[in-house]
């Protein structure tokens, strides 16, 4: 029999990635800035219905490291359950934001439900308790249960909050017993708060609070081990509010104690945490007296912080060189060389060890191992980072090299003496080989070449293949080198059929080495469910370099390989049933229903602006200094895995020195850079006159004929009255077919020019029109009873001289009777519009025609048949109240008139060349430090060029916005009006496109830029995009497709359907 697969009773949490916390989890950080409570920004955003802004919020949160997201609603000036509900709708269809678990924070249960209702993974409630009695929490708890929720509950009982290690416990576990016994929670999905009070007050009774947290914490896990324990950590510091230099360390402190206890997770802005072991010993004592109550006697501990607090000034430091460990042994100078990232001494202290040790291998796998092993448990307990990992790195490799012309002539001699000797040469056994490739197609490395660096450092041999490599090269290296373990790399999306082939293949040779699993593009949810059923022997997604380390440690190791690989391919079955469950229950809407709930503009008053600059626009060795005024530093503290926004991140607690360190040293190379001309800057761009068509079709007409851009549109369900994107919306829509008939009750099918300068006349969409027209003949000849006894009622301006229409198109609805002059439409509605689905779809089709101007009223066919007059009457006096639009004229048209105007768009690629020369010259120095800074600034200035080159559009070569004066921080911001959608990326994720896009520009021939065949761009420091200048087009994600938009998109591209199943594969549902 197979083995039973044994799921392991871990808190399991999920957004569209799951989030497992395992035992060894470090403390699970939760974003607090999505809160109204706690952030004005994002109160602000949401009382002003801002909300895809409000989503840059949560967007931030995640890109600094929270693994959940804290979203609460709670304000008096808002409407929670609105405001609670749109804004996670609004989230769910952003997957960089909707990928992390989220908290459902309110005190109104009502505002909790409003959320459950919305959030697609698995989320937790914060919170529930028993203040009202047993059964509200348990008809809550259930609530909750139902919607698949983990909670947190409050130490809260009818008797108020729990003070006390005692009542906390008490509480804790009558509330467990309840949610266990009485409503079917499973242990695992229970995280108790067992409150946070403020200590330090003065008041005596208030000094234990903390010690009863920690106490509490640790018997609650001994009394109720599977379950979590969280808190809200800035309470305890409540007294030094307006003192962060104490309050941080206060909160270090109390968490170094809490979790040791059992603390699992809290809303803390981990971002103000400053490191327990760098915390100066003097306030070190007095938080841990304060908290620990030691010495507390009369409060003496307490007005010794207070004191201390008050005295408390500038907190800069001076810099002092300590040359002290000069004076050490050549073991320890080493060593600190090796911690510090020291390159000045090392070829002298490499040089005497090598003299004062028997062989040169000696130094390696003596003090220099010794050294790196330092490191790497610095490394691993978060007490150094990445950018200083990478300086120990350059440190060892330059000490290498410097012993490696020894070792290879002692391995000569030995050699010579064997053969001598006719005996056989058995060399030690090497360290554990690890291969590294970024695969075929694909042209990054930066990842790649940091996890070589921190693997290297932590004594593994790295076999680096560089970019762009086949699989039979990956694996004949791997089987020659004897590799242990094999790891890709890859950025763009078609590098993950590429890692799939390569599983394939590994499993086809028979191979045993692990597979590992990195890079932007790719995650555990692909991993799991697309490559890992692919090979048999282990296959591990990898998030970063810092977890690199446990993993290749892991797999490597005779105890724990075995037990590691099986808890890994059980957690991967399980994240493929969870891919499976998500696939059958998403809520994607049909492509035809996406294409009717289109954003819509007023095209009829929209005014283009015809490009300033017409054709084609060559930039060569455009001046870097320009562009480097330009550069968004965020994404480099980032590269170096030190998440922040800049420039917060060089004050910050925990990253604040190392940040400013490398900051620093990018300034210094930055400029050599500059004055020096390593770097050259190309860029092209281009703009021709653009319509849309067939809804997601956008069509240039360029000197050498017509040019089909081909789009695709969201399909995610979303709330009634929001739009489905796509980027085709932003374009004005070509000629378009009208939908008057020249006799009111005509059965023929209306022509193009009747009615056309008439008030209120509205278009078809030119995309569904000639569908809606067959519709529209067929109800006008085959009307139902009720609409025939109406129309005879109101038709030839029978009604008191107001005009009626029939069956009348507009946008995308056909109204049974409209009069455009008072903007009212009425529908007849039959039996099946009683039906759920028929009612929201009714919802949606009302709300869009209220949007553009129009009334709406109701009536069942009852109505008519037997309350006719009523009816009539109820008609008359809505048009009496609705203003006509010849006194009026200011209605909005879904498309606006057409004629001698016309839309434009534009195109632009821009690469860095010459960072691969200084890469080399860089690794040929065995300086890993300068090889990859000058990796990231070739980005970061690719970026900034194209950043600078769409200013200069806006305001010159395209002139849209020629009073534009924005910063480089609203730059960042996207402040700017109109959008540069980037072919490969999520608003349009085929990279196909890219074909076009650099037959548009010439791109290759003007500016050297090349496509590799997985249409990856080479030189890896290259952008390229489209430029929208629509007022209203926005950025945004086009998230999952059904089959249905695949087959339409492949008919209109001209593919067939495995190719286009190939390049959409990341979005496919």
């Amino acid at each position: 029999m197979p083995e039973k697969t044994i799921i392991r009773p871990y808190l399991r949490l999920s957004g569209l990635e799951p989030l497992v916390v395992r035992p060894e989890t470090n403390f699970v950080n939760i974003g607090e800035r999505t809160n109204v409570t706690g952030s004005k920004k994002f109160a602000r955003l949401v009382r002003e219905n801002k909300y895809e802004e409000a989503l840059s919020v949560a967007r931030q949160q995640v890109e600094s490291g929270a693994q959940v997201l804290d979203v609460n609603m709670d304000d008096a000036l808002l409407d929670g359950v609105l405001a609670m509900t749109t804004f996670l709708n609004l989230l769910q269809s952003e997957p960089d934001i909707a990928k992390i678990p989220i908290m459902i924070d309110s005190s109104k249960f009502e505002i909790i439900e409003a959320g459950l209702k919305c959030v697609q993974g698995k989320c937790i409630v914060n919170s529930i308790s028993m203040k009202e009695g047993e059964e509200k929490f348990i008809q809550q708890a259930e609530t909750c249960l139902m919607y698949g929720a983990s909670v947190i509950v409050m130490a809260f009982d009818e008797n108020g909050q729990a003070d006390t290690k005692d009542k906390k416990v008490q509480i804790s576990h009558r509330a467990y017993k309840i949610l266990t016994e009485k409503v079917g929670f499973d242990p695992q999905d229970i995280i108790f708060d067992p409150n946070i009070f403020a200590i330090a007050t003065g008041l005596e009774e208030h000094n234990n609070y903390a010690v009863d947290f920690i106490e509490a914490t640790k018997e609650i896990k001994q009394l109720m081990p599977l379950t979590r324990i969280s808190g809200g950590v800035s309470n305890l510091s409540f007294s030094f509010r307006g003192n962060d230099h104490v309050r941080e360390a206060m909160h270090s402190v109390f968490l170094f104690y809490a979790i040791k206890a059992g603390m699992d997770m809290g809303i803390v802005n981990a971002g103000q945490l400053v490191v327990y072991d760098e915390i100066e010993p003097g306030l070190k004592k007095l938080c841990e007296d304060v908290i620990l109550n030691r010495n507390n006697d009369n409060n003496e501990a307490t007005e010794k912080l207070i004191a201390f607090a008050e005295t408390v000034k500038a907190k800069g430091k001076v810099e002092i060189k300590d040359e002290a460990w000069r004076n050490t042994s050549v073991e320890e100078r080493l060593k600190h060389s090796l911690v510090n990232g020291i390159t000045d001494y090392i070829d002298i202290d490499t040089e005497e060890a090598r003299v004062k040790y028997p062989k040169p291998l000696d130094v390696i796998e003596g003090p220099l191992m010794a050294g790196m092993d330092v490191v790497g448990d610095l490394f691993g307990s978060g007490k150094m980072f990445l950018p200083q990992v990478v300086k120990s790195a350059r440190v060892m490799k330059k000490s290498v090299a410097i012993l490696t012309p020894y070792i290879e002539a002692e391995k000569e001699e030995r050699k010579k003496a064997h053969l001598a000797a006719g005996t056989e040469n058995k060399e030690s056994a090497s360290a554990p080989k690890v291969l590294l490739a970024t695969v075929k197609g694909d042209v990054h490395d930066i990842g790649k070449n940091i996890v070589g660096v921190v693997l290297g450092c932590n004594g593994y041999d790295i076999i680096d293949l560089g970019v762009m490599v086949h699989a039979d090269k990956i694996l004949d290296t791997a089987e020659k080198e004897k590799a242990d373990i094999v790891g890709l790399s890859g950025l763009i999306t078609p590098s993950l059929d590429e890692m799939v082939h390569v599983a394939h293949e590994m499993k086809r040779r028979g191979m045993k080495q692990p597979l590992l699993i990195g890079g932007a593009t790719t995650s555990r949810m692909h991993t799991a469910v697309k490559i890992a059923p692919q090979y048999d022997n282990g296959v591990l997604h990898v998030l970063d370099a810092s977890r690199s380390v446990t993993a290749v440690s892991s797999l490597l190791s005779n105890e724990q390989k075995q037990s590691f690989l099986a808890e890994t391919k059980k957690e991967y079955e399980k994240l493929r049933e969870q891919f499976l469950n998500k696939n059958k229950t998403r809520s994607l809407i049909p492509y035809s229903e996406a294409v009717i709930t289109k954003e819509y503009f007023d095209w009829k008053n929209y005014k283009p602006v015809k490009p300033a600059t017409e054709g084609i626009k060559v930039f060569k060795e455009f001046d870097l200094g320009t562009i480097a005024k330009y550069i968004d530093w965020g994404p480099f503290f980032i590269a170096w895995e030190m998440p922040g926004r800049f420039p917060q991140v060089l004050s910050d607690k925990i990253f604040g020195t190392e940040a400013k360190r490398i900051y620093d040293d990018a300034q210094k190379l930055l400029k050599k850079v500059i004055d020096e001309k390593w770097f050259t800057a190309n860029g092209v761009i281009g703009f021709w006159p653009a319509t849309s068509n067939n809804a997601d079709t956008i069509t240039l007409q360029t000197e050498n004929g017509e040019v089909k851009l081909e789009s695709l549109r969201q399909q995610l369900k979303k709330a009634v009255g929001q739009p489905s994107f796509s980027l085709a919306d932003f374009i004005m829509p070509g000629p378009s077919p009208q939908t008057i008939p020249t006799e009111d009750d005509s059965a023929k099918a209306p022509s193009r020019k009747e009615g056309e300068n008439e008030p209120g006349y509205m278009w078809a969409d030119p995309v569904t029109y000639p569908l809606l027209k067959e519709f529209a003949v067929q109800h006008r000849s085959n009307p139902t009873q009720a609409e025939d006894i109406l129309w005879n009622l109101v038709k030839g301006k029978k009604l008191e001289g107001f005009k009626f229409r029939r069956q009348h198109i507009i946008g995308n609805y056909i109204a049974d009777l409209v009069c455009l002059d008072r903007r009212l439409i009425i529908e007849l509605d039959g039996l099946q519009h009683q039906l759920p689905e028929n009612k929201e779809s009714d919802e949606v089709r009302t709300l869009w025609l209220g949007m553009k101007g129009f009334k709406v009223i109701r009536f069942n066919n009852e109505d008519i048949l037997n309350k006719t007059e009523e009816a009539v009457e109820k008609i008359l006096t809505t048009l009496n109240n609705q203003q006509s639009i010849k006194e009026n004229n200011e209605l909005s048209s879904p498309n606006g008139e057409q004629g001698a105007r016309t839309d434009f768009m534009g195109a632009f690629a821009v690469s860095v060349f010459g960072a691969s020369k200084w890469v080399k010259k860089f690794a040929d120095e065995h300086d890993e430090y300068n090889k990859i800074m000058v990796q990231i600034l070739g980005d970061r200035l690719v970026e900034a060029f194209a950043e600078c080159l769409h200013e200069k559009t806006r305001r010159e070569y395209w002139g849209y916005a020629k009073d534009e004066n924005l910063s480089n921080e609203e730059l960042i911001k996207e402040g700017y009006k109109g959008i540069r959608p980037a072919p490969g990326y999520p608003a349009c994720p085929d990279h196909t496109e890219k074909i076009k896009l650099f037959d548009l520009l010439n791109a290759q021939e003007n500016i050297g830029v090349e496509l590799t065949e997985s249409l990856a761009m080479n030189p890896p420091a290259s952008v390229c995009g489209w430029y929208i200048a629509h007022p209203q087009s926005h950025y945004f994600g086009v998230g999952k497709i059904m089959q249905d938009q695949l087959e339409d998109y492949a008919r209109r591209k001209g593919m067939s359907m495995n190719e286009a199943t190939r390049w959409l594969r990341p979005v496919l549902e």
